[in-house]
């Protein structure tokens, strides 16, 4: 049997049907990276919402406790003694360790875990923390939902620490070269991504120069060193080449990649 080779009678696309198949295409794409927009902006607005109920959670609790969560003295008395002993032993429920009353959030004995445990157990928090370090890190391993709550903010977690003060030239815990800048942090709260033990006790990068910029205009002064908004990691992260850059640094805009932590110093 002969076939026939004859294809004038087949039909094909037109250039105006191909055209509306382009134009379909461009709006679908379009409308995905629109949508991914949206919801990194709604992600970003997150933070501010997070951190304004951390801080009004904290404020009942000094109300109604007079001192700051973690640094309380007599929190086994109200929620129960850790039967593992303290700071590190196992608990249940809401057993926990006492702070020390100093009024800061003292790393030795495990209170930047008992903060978040001490707000869960007074019901100003969603969640239940185990108000001690993971397995993976003597101080400083945190986990998302087992010692620190998330946040919407993908793989964000957050994190409290303390230190009184970083200048340049000190001795102390603050010194590694292009993370910190120089200022008294007291008890701060810090947005990073969940930590791998093997980096700096903040945890990973979370958030790019560009966000952290707008997340710092609209809340502060948009200076990467100083005010209510810092950044950490400020080698990569802003302009500065040196801790004491605290009020000429700027994030560093032209860099589209993930580079910072967020700081929220002297919170509580």
């Amino acid at each position: 049997m002969a076939f026939s080779t004859d294809y004038s009678n087949r039909s094909a696309f037109s250039l105006v049907e191909l055209s509306i198949v382009l134009v379909i295409l461009g709006l679908l794409v379009g409308g995905a990276l629109a949508g991914r927009s949206l919801i990194q902006a709604a992600e970003l607005r997150s933070v501010h919402t997070e951190h304004t109920r951390y801080a009004a959670a904290v404020q009942t609790f000094r109300d109604k406790y007079f001192i700051i969560p973690g640094d309380m003295t007599n929190a086994t008395a109200i929620w129960g003694t850790a039967s593992g002993g303290c700071p590190t032993g196992a608990r249940s429920g809401t057993q926990t360790c006492n702070g020390n009353g100093d009024g800061l959030l003292t790393v030795a004995q495990q209170e930047h875990f008992l903060f978040w445990q001490h707000l869960a157990n007074a019901g100003l928090i969603e969640g239940s923390f185990s108000g001690r370090s993971g397995p993976s890190w003597p101080e400083n391993d945190w986990i998302i939902g087992i010692n620190a709550p998330g946040s919407k903010l993908s793989n964000g977690i957050w994190v409290v620490y303390r230190f009184t003060s970083f200048m340049s030239g000190d001795s102390g815990a603050l010194d590694d070269p292009g993370i910190w800048f120089d200022g008294n942090y007291g008890n701060f709260y810090t947005l990073g991504g969940s930590r791998d033990p093997s980096s700096t006790i903040m945890g990973q990068t979370l958030i790019t120069p560009k966000d952290l910029w707008n997340m710092d205009t609209k809340l502060d002064d948009g200076k990467p060193g100083a005010g209510k908004v810092m950044a950490y990691n400020y080698s990569t992260c802003t302009t500065a080449t040196a801790s004491s850059q605290t009020t000429t640094a700027a994030y560093a805009l032209t860099n589209n990649s993930v580079q910072c932590i967020a700081i929220f110093p002297n919170a509580f």
